[in-house]
């Protein structure tokens, strides 16, 4: 194991990434099931600050690992390291691989959250300088921004009235029509005629 930096932290706490001799290329071939390799990183920086290694080579691996260590190198670029041979360097890739998802994956999760406190707290409707304060959070332009809530402001209203008409239909409210104007003429004395037929209703006898 090497943990130069102490094992300390930043941000918000530190995550840990395991990858396997089992799945590698050189562990799939001689039928190495046993070992692994665990990178242990900041979040959400991603900076690499101890290895720890059980298995086969773990001697020669570990300098590379303390080395990363040292350099403060992040898992991001383990990604995009090359290494000369199949060997089980391949587990740093796979581990940084790992680490690198879990970061996207709470930054992502993060996000949603903060545009899930921007909407809902007008009668459901998203509140624009909240949005444009949690994207400029995450790096994201204002031209980008501006470009994504204006729309959204003009649609706003159009959305509520849809979405009221659809509450409406949920409850089987119907509108209320208005009178036929033949009806309305004859309000004041006697009532228009009303066309129809009554179905199984018999013709009366003419009288004479």
């Amino acid at each position: 194991a090497a943990t130069p930096n102490g094992g300390g932290g930043g941000g918000e706490g530190v995550g840990e990434a395991v990858a396997y001799y089992s799945n590698t290329i050189r562990g799939k071939v001689q039928g190495i099931g046993f070992g692994f390799l665990k990178l242990v990183y900041t979040k959400p920086e991603g900076r690499i600050i101890g290895v720890h290694i059980l298995g086969e080579d773990a001697c020669e691996l570990i300098h590379y690992g303390t080395a990363l260590a040292q350099s403060g190198k992040t898992v991001q670029s383990v990604l995009g390291t090359m290494f000369a041979a199949v060997t089980f360097h391949e587990l740093f890739k796979s581990a940084a691989s790992k680490a690198v998802l879990d970061l996207d994956k709470a930054r992502w999760i993060k996000m949603i959250r903060t545009l899930d406190e921007a909407d809902g707290k007008a009668d459901g409707w998203i509140q624009v300088e909240s949005l444009q304060k949690g994207l400029a959070d995450f790096g994201v332009q204002s031209d980008d921004v501006s470009k994504i809530i204006l729309p959204a402001e003009k649609e706003q209203e159009e959305i509520k009235q849809s979405t009221v008409i659809s509450r409406v239909m949920k409850l089987g409210l119907k509108p209320r029509r208005e009178a036929d104007p033949q009806q309305r003429e004859g309000a004041g004395g006697s009532s228009a005629p009303q066309a129809g037929v009554r179905l199984g209703a018999s013709k009366a006898p003419a009288t004479k």
